[in-house]
């Protein structure tokens, strides 16, 4: 060694490692069980009917993007409000 300290992951680093790999291991698991629509792309729901698609990723990620984005807005707009009482305070 050369006296210099070696590098140690803070907690932060930590916690975000580890909700990567939960997050990483959960889509793998969702992917492979059918009951979540990922699979088949076509199925036969019964003789004689159409065939329907099977949900994809990208139908999962359209059905959270609206939450997502209500709860960014008022993520913002929280930080806006206490700004401008810190700057009505000074």
């Amino acid at each position: 060694m050369n006296g210099q300290p070696r590098w140690q992951p803070t907690v932060r680093q930590k916690v975000a490692l580890w909700t990567a790999l939960i997050v990483f291991l959960l889509l793998v698991s969702a992917y492979s069980f059918e009951g979540l629509g990922f699979g088949e792309s076509i199925r036969q729901l019964e003789p004689y009917q159409n065939l329907r698609r099977a949900k994809t990723l990208w139908d999962w990620l359209q059905l959270l993007g609206a939450p997502a984005a209500i709860a960014f807005g008022m993520y913002w707009l929280g930080a806006r409000q206490t700004q401008r009482e810190r700057e009505l305070h000074d």
